[in-house]
């Protein structure tokens, strides 16, 4: 549970300077997720997560949920809708492989499919309270050392444009994480 309070000079419900209009800074929120790693055979694991949130008042736009980016909605951009509530989830299936290279330790395939919703007590600009995306993709995670990782995703958007791109066309995302 999340709570806003009125105190330290906070901005107030109906003032100018709030990033929803008709958000309140004074919200109750709920949210949680849930998320089971299971083996299915060796080397073959299944991950699903689930993650919700639900608001009592129109919310700022911090407090919103979010679907798209690294977590839920993997095809697009971060936070590609928020909306007052929301619920997403992933299934992913894992496949490990240890190549016992020098500097390939450890290497992870998997695909995944993902879905999330949003809605927001009043309609948005399209004239809709819900809005939802989904996409799938496969990828490739892999440890070169002890110290550094990475991935290589491959995402499709599925049911609806990422709004930056104008097309659902794959995308393509990596990383490359030392740690020290």
């Amino acid at each position: 549970m999340s709570k806003g309070f009125d105190i330290f000079d906070s901005t107030k419900t109906g003032s100018e300077n709030l990033t929803r209009s008709v958000g309140h800074s004074d919200f109750t929120k709920l949210s949680g997720q849930v998320l089971r790693l299971q083996q299915l055979a060796p080397s073959w694991m299944l991950l699903g997560a689930f993650s919700w949130q639900y608001s009592f008042e129109k919310l700022l736009a911090s407090e919103e949920f979010g679907v798209g980016g690294a977590q839920f909605g993997r095809a697009y951009d971060s936070s590609e809708i928020t909306g007052d509530q929301g619920m997403a989830f992933k299934l992913e299936l894992q496949k490990a492989f240890q190549p016992k290279k020098k500097y390939l330790r450890d290497v992870q395939a998997y695909t995944f499919f993902d879905y999330g919703a949003v809605w927001n007590r009043i309609p948005i600009s399209t004239g809709s309270t819900v809005q939802d995306l989904n996409s799938l993709g496969l990828g490739i995670r892999f440890n070169v050392t002890d110290m550094i990782s990475g991935y290589l995703e491959w995402d499709k958007p599925l049911n609806q444009e990422v709004s930056a791109e104008g097309n659902k066309d794959g995308r393509f995302f990596f990383s490359l994480s030392a740690r020290f």
